[in-house]
């Protein structure tokens, strides 16, 4: 698996709805090794799990520099995905919009990632209805600078109660805005919460290439290697996902280097390993 999306890469696992057995939700283990052979290690791993099919990619989704409709100056550049980048200094970093069709697969609750390099004060990231008679933006704002990613956390998407009948014609953009610094945006990406999301990371050594980390949400303990105990070099937060049997569903990453680093070309082998449940009447 890799840490990009463009139509080579991938940053997702799919698991089919006969690969889960049981009843109920199933509690998982993700065990994940580092296959990155290079000298930068991983320090940060995101991910979170979506099973209701909205669209192609099953709920998670990536909008890419040169999708954008307004922003900073786009340019070609072989090291980040698609190749196309917005770089510049201003205000206005990229604006996306939605329509009624597509807007319909954005249905849920997401956290927001914006990758590039980024040296504005501070980046604000906006869902706007396009609508004058729909409920007021729904805005995100980070304080940070000199970083290649930024969290902009959780956003609920569209960015107003969900809309009824479903034929109903509606519009959203979405804008990355800076405090008008320089900034190269490669591309937004969302990761699904609405089922549990959660953030591995280490807090001394890194992973080495080869080295496996185990979240377990069977036994709820986080650990630096396979077989090791729960101890504090790494740690889970957030609420563990779990299988829901007899859906297609899929788990979703970001990874990031010990450098901030959130380089395309990461690699990363991926086990779940699940205990099913069973409801007794």
């Amino acid at each position: 698996m890799d840490n990009g999306a463009e139509s080579a890469l991938n940053n997702w696992v799919s698991i089919s709805a006969d690969d889960v057995d049981g009843d109920l939700p199933a509690p998982f283990r993700l065990a994940f090794q580092n296959s990155y052979d290079y000298e930068r290690r991983l320090r940060h791993l995101w991910y979170g799990i979506r099973h209701k099919s909205t669209g192609p990619t099953h709920g998670a989704f990536m909008r890419d520099a040169a999708e954008a409709v307004q922003g900073l100056p786009l340019y070609e550049n072989a090291d980040y995905n698609q190749e196309r980048i917005l770089e510049g200094s201003g205000t206005q970093v990229g604006v996306w919009q939605f329509p009624t069709l597509s807007a319909r697969q954005w249905e849920g609750t997401w956290r927001v990632f914006a990758v590039g390099w980024f040296m504005a004060d501070a980046y604000t990231l906006t869902a706007k209805a396009l609508q004058s008679d729909l409920p007021p933006t729904l805005t995100k704002t980070l304080s940070q600078t000199g970083a290649e990613l930024l969290d902009m956390g959780v956003m609920e998407l569209p960015p107003w109660p969900k809309v009824e009948p479903a034929n109903t014609s509606y519009l959203f953009e979405i804008e990355l805005a800076s405090s008008n610094g320089n900034s190269i945006l490669d591309y937004l990406l969302f990761l699904p919460v609405d089922l549990g999301f959660r953030h591995v990371h280490y807090t001394g050594y890194n992973a080495q290439y080869g080295q496996w980390t185990v979240d377990d949400g069977i036994n709820l303990e986080t650990a630096a290697h396979y077989t090791a105990r729960a101890g504090t070099i790494v740690l889970g937060e957030g609420e563990f996902p779990r299988l829901t049997p007899a859906r297609d569903q899929r788990v979703y990453f970001l990874q990031r280097g010990d450098l901030g680093d959130v380089l395309k070309q990461r690699k990363l082998t991926v086990r779940v390993e699940y205990a099913p449940r069973y409801a007794l009447l």
